[in-house]
Formats: C-alpha cells, structure tokens, sequence
C-alpha cells in the first residue's frame, strides 16, 4: 500500500470514526453533507444584497465556475479513473448514494469555486463560504461517501476552475476595453 493510501485510509477511520455513535451527531452530519449545500446555494444568492451589475456578474461567473468544476472537470476525471466509494469496500455509509466514482468530489469542487469567486469579490463572505464548503467536504468523509483525497482534488479543481473563469473574463475584459477604445480614436 503506498503512502499516500495510506494516510487517505488513516484519516478517512478518523473522520468516519464520528458517525453511529450518536444521534445527534450522525444528524449533524448528514445535514452538512447532504442539505447544507442548498442552504449555501440559496445563502450565495443573498449576497447580491445592492444589485448592482457588479454583484450579478459575480455570481454569475460563481455559478459558472461551479459548473464547469462539477460538470465538465470533475465528470471528465472521473471518466478516465474511477475510484471506488469508501462504502463499496464494505463500510456502512451514513445515507444511501449510488456507486459512481469517487474522485474528485463533485460538491466539494463546486462549492470550492463558488467560494473562490465570492472570495475574490467579497473577502468577508468568501471566507464563509469556503469554511462551508470545507464543512460539507469533512462531513461526506465521515459520511463514508468521499475519501479525504477525493476532498483535496475537489478543492483543487474548484479553486482552479474559478481563477480559471476569473482570469478568462479579465483578459477578455482587457481586450473588450483595449479595442473598444481603438475603435473610440
């Protein structure tokens, strides 16, 4: 077993170890793995409290940023390597999921570049939104559903994403401003 199996398999026990142990906790759990990600959808929604054409952007290249992490980026790994579910290795999960691959997390990637773009628009409330998103990444670990380096990869891809759609829409801003003002002289 490599290193790096290792220590996910390690850490993975630890977290997971929370769960079946008590109620309370197990309802906690459950809730930030499998609810709270609709109350961060619906809470980033309020943060364009001014509507502004500033604040819609934003959220628009969060939204978009999201979906390309969880839908083009994390898709595409998955389908040229498949990593089985912790539960398929016989562990008992917390809530019933089907057994699609498990690397990287897909509502980890797209709360991590929700979180990013918010970030970079808004410190304050980025800073909420990644501590969120890093709450629902740990409680599907100790759900069972995701591995810890299923996790990682998602706030990667996340992240990467977001300074990707962020970058992207700088440059075509720059050349919009530069050509628009040629066109101007």
């Amino acid at each position: 077993m490599s290193l790096r199996k290792f220590m996910d398999k390690l850490i993975f026990e630890v977290i997971h170890g929370i769960v079946f142990r008590s109620e309370l906790v197990d309802m906690i759990v459950l809730f930030f793995a499998k609810y709270f990600p609709y109350v961060l959808i619906v809470s980033s929604l309020f943060i364009i409290r001014d509507r502004s054409k500033k604040s819609y952007r934003m959220l628009t290249l969060a939204f978009i940023s999201a979906f390309l992490a969880r839908f083009l980026f994390t898709d595409t790994i998955r389908r040229f390597f498949f990593r089985e579910r912790p539960f398929l290795s016989g562990l008992t999960p917390l809530f019933d999921h089907s057994p699609t691959a498990s690397f990287p997390s897909g509502h980890t990637a797209f709360f991590f570049a929700l979180s990013t773009i918010i970030f970079i628009h808004n410190k304050r409330a980025g800073i909420i939104f990644f501590a969120s998103s890093f709450l629902v990444g740990i409680a599907r670990v100790a759900s069972g559903i995701h591995w810890p380096s299923d996790i990682m990869g998602g706030i990667a891809i996340g992240v990467l994403s977001a300074l990707l759609v962020f970058y992207t829409k700088e440059k075509f801003k720059f050349l919009y401003e530069s050509h628009s003002s040629r066109i101007g002289d």
